[in-house]
């Protein structure tokens, strides 16, 4: 990015999609407080989200409370019955707890975000 900016002295674009979108926020808060405030306003024009999970993904807590997979399974009537036999919910619960990723899409909020 700074390289671009350096070289073409114009700002960037920044796009993503679904997950992407988070890395996108953690990258600017890491390069904020790195390389410190205002880099973002020097070097990034705007940033598009597309299907992004900024606030989180509701049925992401069911995926790590008890494993559930049930749009999928759903979807899949068929895969889900084998899916279920092969690979239970217990199974997916201790794999998916193992993924730092689900963790990030836990729905967030609060007063700054929702109001009192």
């Amino acid at each position: 990015i700074e390289a671009y900016v350096k070289s073409k002295g114009e700002k960037v674009v920044i796009m993503s999609h679904s997950m992407g979108g988070t890395v996108v926020m953690y990258f600017l808060n890491w390069v904020e407080n790195g390389a410190g405030k205002g880099w973002a306003e020097e070097h990034i024009h705007s940033f598009i989200n597309i299907a992004g999970t900024m606030l989180g993904v509701p049925k992401a807590i069911p995926a790590l409370l008890s494993g559930e997979l049930k749009d999928t399974a759903a979807m899949l009537s068929q895969l889900g019955e084998l899916l279920e036999r092969y690979f239970g919910k217990r199974l997916r619960k201790n794999l998916w707890n193992t993924w730092g990723s689900l963790f990030g899409l836990l729905p967030k909020g609060g007063d700054a975000i929702w109001g009192a």
